[in-house]
């Protein structure tokens, strides 16, 4: 067992760095796990039914039109979170944590223009992300001016670069699938996931790598926390120290998505209400937030927005540890058989609907996007405190 001034001397390492069986054991534990399976496989099935759908509906993209207000093709990617967040800010003000929205200028952001907006957002520490970004991108908790400085630094350049900066909600995080009933127009939910962050217990000899290793759901998370926390995977955490993996609520962050549609509840329900009025022209998505209980969920009580997501909401319940295939794509269908109703109401109320080439168009800017700022996940300003 290396000791901890041994392990100061030793060179910075990666996930490629461990024994090969380690990581070949990983992945095989991984495979064996469908929610860790790549996207692209996983939707092959939505794909198809999705255009099925759109045969029925006799306009295959119909369901870019179920979320007017939120533009791109009704938040499929790249939508403006400011945009989304505005109106819900303006009229429903206590369901959301202060926000500030930064942009690039010709030299770059503004050090101190930065530095006043996090004052004003009530100090450290605070969330920050693109204003365009999609599952968990470059989304890091700055600490001090410092952080700030660095992760604004490394935003890619550009008139379009924005970054949102919001102050931090403590407390338990929740996805809340939420949509307006096509018959009813009521409010209802879809889905609701708890987000569990994993965490290990130190014993003051065990190195962090090790104690993940050992630990049943930190070793399926292993390979991203080398590529996020390869500095910190070698520290000694002390005994009993609590050390949590994981501070960004995204499934592909390493977080445990858990099943908690057991606390819908009709007053969830009518705080759901309220979201759509608050925001005309959006019908179907998912609301990321955080509060103190599940408790205080279940009573719509003290719920804090962080962003609310738009038609590619998952209804991520499905990644519930152990959760079948087939009950995934039950619920993945039903969620786009909603988007296409939606939409096709939408429709007749003149909304637009974006062509095939549209979307496209779309997924092609995102990957360039997700390209340009790569740079930011390797900042990892988010500690594992």
């Amino acid at each position: 067992m290396a000791t901890p001034e041994e392990l100061a001397q030793l060179p910075p390492q990666h996930w490629q760095d461990q024994p090969r069986m380690q990581r070949w054991a990983t992945s095989l534990r991984r495979a064996g796990r469908w929610e860790f399976w790549p996207s692209w496989l996983v939707y092959i099935p939505v794909v198809l039914w999705i255009l099925l759908l759109g045969l029925r509906h006799r306009r295959l993209t119909a369901f870019s039109a179920c979320n007017p207000m939120m533009g791109h093709a009704s938040g499929l990617c790249g939508e403006s979170k400011a945009r989304i967040l505005t109106p819900l800010t303006e009229n429903f003000p206590e369901a959301v944590p202060a926000w500030r929205l930064l942009s690039y200028g010709a030299e770059g952001f503004d050090p101190a223009v930065a530095k006043a907006s996090a004052q004003d957002l009530g100090g450290y520490p605070l969330v920050i992300k693109p204003n365009q970004g999609q599952r968990g991108r470059a989304v890091a908790v700055v600490r001090s001016d410092a952080d700030l400085t660095e992760y604004l630094s490394a935003v890619p350049p550009g008139p379009e670069s924005q970054v949102l900066l919001q102050r931090f909600a403590a407390g338990q995080e929740f996805g809340v699938l939420i949509y307006k009933d096509p018959d009813t127009h009521k409010a209802r939910i879809l889905s609701i996931n708890e987000k569990q962050f994993p965490i290990v217990i130190g014993d003051g000899e065990r190195s962090l790598a090790e104690l993940v290793e050992a630990d049943a759901r930190g070793a399926l998370i292993a390979p991203t926390l080398w590529k996020e926390r390869s500095e910190l995977m070698q520290s000694i955490p002390a005994k009993a120290e609590t050390v949590q993996l994981v501070e960004i609520g995204a499934h592909c962050r390493g977080t445990t998505f858990l099943d908690a549609r057991h606390l819908i509840t009709p007053e969830l329900e009518a705080w759901a209400e309220r979201v759509f009025e608050a925001m005309p022209g959006f019908n179907i998505g998912r609301a990321d937030l955080r509060c103190a209980s599940a408790d205080d969920l279940a009573r719509g009580v003290g719920l804090q927005v962080l962003e609310v997501n738009g038609v590619t909401s998952e209804p991520a319940h499905i990644y519930h540890p152990g959760a079948r295939l087939i009950d995934g794509y039950r619920a993945l269908f039903q969620h786009w058989r909603l988007c296409f109703a939606l939409g096709a109401q939408e429709i007749k109320r003149d909304a637009e609907v974006t062509s095939a080439w549209g979307l496209l168009r779309l997924f092609r800017q995102d990957l360039a996007r997700g390209k340009q700022w790569a740079a930011l996940n390797d900042i990892n300003l988010d500690s594992l405190e």
